[in-house]
């Protein structure tokens, strides 16, 4: 049965899906929700004047200003994204796996880590091995989220995997030489290897890796105790490129954060593949965390081997 939730003619008659990353709204008499799109489309002036919308479901009248905000609805289309995003990864999961009769271990998602096991699967898709394998060397909700936890338990691991979970978004980085802090614990280190951003949930509906030239992809890492003038502990990315993912940023130019979860990420347009339909800014920048700024709901470390 199709949900009262979804704006069933902005998202099915339409093909409107964009409306919905505005929230839906209320259709205060009748109780229909549409979406913010539909209710542009549907608001025309009543013979009194005023600014009024009629429901496409019942042709119940509501003055404009009478339209409110169905909290509960938008909420519900969130998880009917994120349910779908997981059904999509099981089916593409699956469809790899038919005809393939060679012989493989069986996997499990590492211990300790958040992984379920589809998205450890699609790890394995991202680094191009089904037999690789996966440790989690560092979460913020278990180990605590200062620096130097990351620090102490990530050590000189390479080829690790950011992993960020914020509301129904999953996304990160990977960087082949790891983190690496400078001798100096007040000082930084900048330096290249391979990276590359990914979406694993809430924006593409499949696993993405995402390219970047070569000359932008770039690690910094502040010492221990904090570089001065630094705004983040751990740049990833590229700033002057506009693609760039930030851990431990404060946002308010007072130095880095304190916790590690505070973050800042956005990328630009020409670095996004095409099919993204998370957020945007008003420059058309990706915001794979809804915002440029967020505190991650998790944040975790992975050693790719």
């Amino acid at each position: 049965m199709r949900s009262a939730n979804v704006c069933v003619w902005g998202a099915f008659v339409w093909g409107n899906l964009d409306g919905l990353d505005d929230g839906l709204f209320l259709c205060w008499f009748s109780g229909h929700s549409s979406c913010s799109k539909c209710i542009g489309k549907l608001t025309r002036p009543n013979a009194q004047g005023e600014r009024a919308v009629i429901c496409p479901t019942c042709r119940v009248e509501t003055i404009k200003v009478d339209v409110r905000s169905n909290y509960m609805g938008r909420d519900a289309v969130a998880q009917q994204w994120e349910a779908r995003d997981d059904l999509v990864m099981r089916i593409n999961t699956v469809e790899r796996n038919v005809g393939d009769l060679a012989p493989r271990v069986p996997k499990t998602p590492p211990v300790g880590s958040s992984l379920r096991l589809w998205e450890y699967e699609g790890f394995c898709l991202l680094l191009g091995d089904r037999q690789k394998k996966l440790e989690s060397l560092y979460r913020a909700s278990v180990h605590g989220s200062a620096y130097r936890d990351l620090l102490r338990l990530v050590g000189n691991k390479i080829n690790l995997i950011v992993l960020i979970r914020k509301d129904r978004y999953v996304f990160g980085a990977y960087t082949s030489k790891g983190l690496q802090p400078p001798a100096d614990a007040t000082g930084s280190n900048l330096y290249r290897c391979n990276v590359w951003p990914y979406s694993m949930i809430g924006h593409f509906g499949k696993v993405t890796k995402i390219f970047i030239p070569r000359k932008h992809q770039l690690v910094y890492v502040d010492g221990q105790s904090g570089a001065a003038g630094g705004v983040a502990h751990i740049k990833i990315g590229d700033y002057v490129a506009d693609h760039f993912l930030w851990l431990g940023y404060d946002g308010q130019g007072n130095g880095a954060a304190a916790d590690i979860r505070s973050c800042g990420q956005r990328s630009a347009r020409q670095y996004v593949p095409d099919g993204f339909r998370g957020k945007r800014d008003d420059k058309g920048r990706a915001l794979f965390g809804g915002s440029e700024l967020f505190v991650a709901d998790e944040l975790e470390i992975l050693h790719a081997f």
